[in-house]
């Protein structure tokens, strides 16, 4: 039973995420006829963490890997990261 709400809380996770990931395809379609950001390369590691810790926990709620799930927490720096980035004209 607690598998079926978990599934059922992460397909509604999934479909956000799924919506998300459209309009964000939608702006960088607009966003690439500009030319290269150079702040990009201070968005990269957040990026990175970001997405091998949505995968790590993608895998741990399908496998059952609960070693893997109580090293995720820790993983979790996305704050720490630098705000270095400042806003220029575009």
């Amino acid at each position: 039973m607690r598998q079926v709400v978990s599934g059922m809380k992460v397909s509604g996770n999934l479909a956000r995420i799924s919506e998300q990931s459209a309009i964000i395809a939608r702006r960088a379609q607009c966003l690439n006829s500009r030319t290269l950001v150079t702040q990009i390369k201070v968005v990269e590691p957040a990026y990175r963490q970001a997405l091998s810790i949505f995968r790590d926990s993608m895998r741990v709620f399908v496998e059952g890997d609960c070693k893997l799930a109580q090293a995720l927490k820790p993983r979790d720096v996305a704050d720490s990261f630098p705000v270095t980035v400042k806003r220029s004209p575009v």
